[in-house]
């Protein structure tokens, strides 16, 4: 229940963004997410009792996942909502790759060909025509950047779990926003929007979409994701990765104008079963 609530919750998402990165620089924007997001999820945070040793401890891992969200944001942009969203169903096939490295779990046979499979559709996703309106060179340049920004994002769904034995999904979640908003700021800080920050100069569509991000795109999910891992595995919870493209092909087409072609369709199809293999 908790991966399905997070997929539709998260469908929207990459849409939204995009729309709001119209008016908004890529760091300023992410800054004004997580501020809302931190202020939102502070008070539950607060009676976590937070100490050094807990926020010393829990850094590293969230660090990884903000990373994911700064790489991310700055090349959207750059490539489509539905490619976007897509290179992110690979995200069971590369936990499952790093989990043999840095957990020393076997590979079942059905997961071997998962990651094959996965690695074609990846293939077909980077170098063909994915989505009507985006060169195959620069949606192959900013796909290759996202997926980086997959692993980091793999990275922190591993190790998540071996946290979740002390701390809860509300804890994590607070501390993710909280480092995200920091270094966002630090970044934004050169995208000269500030006086546009303080004055509250944008949009008031801007500012909704913003609103939705933060509180049912970033605090709600997130911690429905951290309960998934709690309760189930890392590589469960990843598997909102390939039902939010599903979502997500709505929301870009309706949104966005988006068209996906048929390359589109078969590396969804060939992503889908190789996470499905994995996950299983």
């Amino acid at each position: 229940m908790c991966v399905l609530l997070a997929a539709i919750l998260g469908s929207a998402v990459i849409p939204f963004i995009k729309i709001g990165l119209r008016s908004i620089p890529p760091f300023s924007f992410t800054f004004l997410r997580f501020l809302v997001s931190s202020i939102v999820i502070l008070p539950f945070f607060v009676k976590e009792k937070p100490s050094f040793k807990k926020i010393i401890e829990v850094f590293p891992v969230v660090l990884l996942s903000s990373v994911n969200i700064l790489i991310f944001i700055y090349v959207i942009p750059h490539t489509s909502a539905n490619v976007g969203q897509l290179v992110y169903a690979t995200v069971p096939i590369i936990v499952a790759i790093l989990s043999l490295f840095l957990l020393k779990e076997k590979f079942k046979l059905s997961v071997f060909f998962g990651v094959l499979l996965g690695f074609v559709g990846v293939t077909i996703l980077f170098l063909f025509k994915a989505v009507d309106g985006y060169s195959t060179n620069g949606t192959y340049l900013a796909s290759m950047a996202i997926f980086v920004a997959a692993v980091f994002y793999s990275l922190h769904l591993i190790y998540s779990k071996k946290l979740q034995k002390k701390y809860s999904p509300v804890f994590i979640t607070a501390m993710f926003n909280m480092v995200t908003m920091f270094m966002a700021m630090i970044l934004s800080i050169g995208e000269g929007a500030w006086q546009k920050i303080l004055f509250v100069r944008f949009e008031l569509s801007s500012l909704g979409l913003i609103f939705y991000i933060s509180v049912f795109g970033t605090v709600a999910y997130y911690f429905l994701q951290q309960t998934a891992i709690k309760y189930g595995s890392s590589t469960i919870s990843s598997t909102i990765n390939f039902i939010q493209p599903l979502l997500t092909i709505y929301w870009a087409g309706l949104l966005l104008g988006e068209k996906v072609t048929p390359n589109f369709i078969i590396a969804t199809i060939m992503i889908f079963i190789g996470a499905y293999l994995v996950s299983r």
